[in-house]
């Protein structure tokens, strides 16, 4: 006797909240640089690119990345979604560094913050959505903060 599962009613994210990741939507060409707190490829540019779709449904944004510095790659898979009983957005990344980050991330305006327990970042769109500028600080401890890289996109589509 086959039992029938229970349709779980989605979340009642208001689309308010998630309209807010648009800003990310798109393909970017990304390039920068590492920097002294990078563990690999310390000092090395970076380029490459990101991409930022919405999964079917449009309550989880899905960010895929790839770029090179120097001889080495980094390359990843991350997911953004609203956690109603935080109040914040989440990110998840997942990279093919042996990394799984997790993320706090929050907004104001044109400028977004991900606090993590051994990175954080700010994120900085222009004020036409087209280009960023992204900082990111890496820790061992979680006190002692190191710069990791500093990176620039521009939306290409």
């Amino acid at each position: 006797m086959q039992t029938k599962e229970k349709e779980i009613p989605a979340t009642n994210t208001s689309s308010k909240e998630l309209d807010q990741l648009d800003i990310f939507v798109g393909k970017w060409n990304v390039e920068g640089r590492n920097l002294e707190g990078a563990p690999v490829g310390t000092d090395s540019s970076v380029k490459g690119i990101a991409t930022y779709e919405w999964l079917t449904g449009k309550f989880y944004l899905v960010t895929k990345w790839s770029r090179k510095f120097g001889s080495s790659s980094h390359i990843g898979i991350g997911i953004i979604g609203f956690d109603e009983s935080t109040g914040f957005f989440k990110v998840n990344n997942y990279d093919n560094l042996g990394f799984a980050r997790a993320y706090k991330l929050t907004t104001r305006r044109l400028t977004w913050k991900f606090s993590g327990t051994h990175e954080r970042a700010t994120m900085e769109f222009t004020p036409d959505g087209r280009n960023f500028t992204e900082y990111w600080e890496v820790s061992q401890d979680g006190s002692h903060w190191e710069p990791l890289c500093r990176l620039n996109g521009s939306k290409v589509s």
